[in-house]
C-alpha cells in the first residue's frame, strides 16, 4: 500500500528546518528506512496549484513557483514511486491550498494520505510571522490580528481534513523546542522512520530560517520604514546585541489572542492531540472580551529614538 505523509506546516514551526533536513538526508531515507522524499520546490508547486484564493495567487511567492515547473511535470514523479512507497511531501503553502482537492490530487498516486500539523501557540505564531516579514521581507507595515485568520483556527483546519476522512498527527513545536527536542527526529518518527539517525547531515544556518530578537526587530523596522538597506549595521548589532530577549507580543495582545482562541484549542487538544501536553495552549482567563482584531505598532514609545540613531548613522 503506497503512503503519503503530507506535512502541511504551519509555517514558523521549524517547517524549513525539516524541509531542509529532509532534501539533505533523502538518498539515506531512501536506501536505509525505504522512505522517499519529495524533495527541492516540488511541494510547494503542488501546494500552489491547488489554492483557488486568486488574490493569493498574484502574490509574488506564490505567482513565481508558479512559474517554476507545470503540475503535470510533477505528476510524472509521483508515477514513479512503486505500490509499497512511503512518501515525505512538506510545504507550508499547503495551509493555503483547498484540502479536498488536494487530497483527490495525491489519491490519484497513493492508497492513503496521513497529514501532519506542526503547531505553536497562536500569539507566538503572529509574532513570529511577523519577526520573519521585518527581517526577510522588508515589512513596515503594523501586526494586525483579526478573528478572521482562518489558519490560525488549529481546530476547524484538523476537523476539515477528519472530515474528508485522513488521519492526523500533530507536533507542538513550542513543546519540542521546550525540552530541546530535535524536530526533525520528532517529525521521522511521527513518519515511522526510528533508529539512530545522529550521522546524517544538519542543514548550516543558511538551509533555514533564524528569527530576530526583540530589539533587532525594533531597528530592522525602522530600518525599512525609511528605506534603509543596511545589512552591515544589522550584523554589527546582532553581534552586539547577544543578551537580548525574543521578539512576543505584548502581554495585552497575547491574552486577547488565547482568550479568543482558548476554546477553540480545548476542542482542539481533545480530539486531534491525545497524548500531547497541550495545556498552554487553553487560556485560563476571560479578559480579553469581545475584541475581535487589533494592530500593534512595536515602535510605539521609541520609535523616535530609533529613528534618530538611524538617521545620524546612515549616511
Amino acid at each position: 500500500m503506497a503512503k503519503l505523509y503530507l506535512h502541511v506546516g504551519m509555517p514558523k514551526t521549524g517547517t524549513s528546518f525539516i524541509q531542509a533536513y529532509m532534501n539533505l538526508n533523502a538518498e539515506r531515507l531512501k536506501v536505509e528506512h525505504r522512505v522517499d522524499v519529495l524533495s527541492g520546490l516540488y511541494p510547494h508547486i503542488i501546494a500552489c496549484e491547488h489554492i483557488s484564493d486568486t488574490r493569493l495567487k498574484k502574490r509574488e511567492d506564490i505567482n513565481r513557483l508558479l512559474q517554476e515547473k507545470k503540475l503535470s511535470e510533477i505528476s510524472e514523479k509521483l508515477k514513479t514511486f512503486g505500490a509499497d512507497s512511503v512518501v515525505i511531501c512538506s510545504s507550508e503553502y499547503f495551509t493555503l491550498s483547498e484540502k479536498s482537492s488536494v487530497l483527490k490530487y495525491f489519491l490519484t498516486y497513493f492508497d492513503k494520505v496521513e497529514v501532519i500539523y506542526t503547531v505553536r501557540r497562536q500569539d507566538k505564531l503572529l509574532a513570529s510571522g511577523f519577526n520573519q516579514d521585518v527581517k526577510a521581507l522588508g515589512r513596515t507595515s503594523n501586526l494586525v490580528w483579526s478573528k478572521n485568520d482562518k489558519l490560525l483556527n488549529y481546530y476547524v483546519n484538523c476537523q476539515e481534513w477528519a472530515d474528508l476522512g485522513v488521519e492526523i498527527s500533530i507536533i507542538n513545536f513550542d513543546h519540542v523546542r521546550k525540552c530541546n527536542q530535535n524536530i526533525e527526529y520528532i517529525f521521522l518518527e511521527t513518519c515511522g522512520v526510528y533508529g539512530d539517525l545522529s550521522s546524517y547531515a544538519t542543514p548550516g544556518s543558511g538551509g533555514v530560517n533564524y528569527s530576530l530578537k526583540r530589539r533587532e526587530v525594533l531597528l530592522n523596522l525602522a530600518l525599512n520604514r525609511q528605506g534603509i538597506k543596511a545589512p552591515d549595521l544589522m550584523k554589527e548589532f546582532i553581534a552586539f546585541n547577544n543578551q537580548d530577549i525574543g521578539f512576543s507580543l505584548p502581554k495585552h495582545f497575547e491574552r486577547i489572542v488565547m482568550d479568543y482562541y482558548s476554546g477553540s484549542n480545548k476542542r482542539f487538544s481533545e480530539e486531534f492531540c491525545v497524548g500531547l501536553d497541550m495545556s498552554d495552549f487553553i487560556s485560563s482567563t476571560s479578559n480579553a472580551g469581545n475584541v475581535e482584531k487589533f494592530e500593534w505598532d512595536p515602535l510605539v514609545g521609541f520609535d523616535q529614538l530609533i529613528e534618530f540613531f538611524v538617521s545620524r548613522e546612515i549616511k
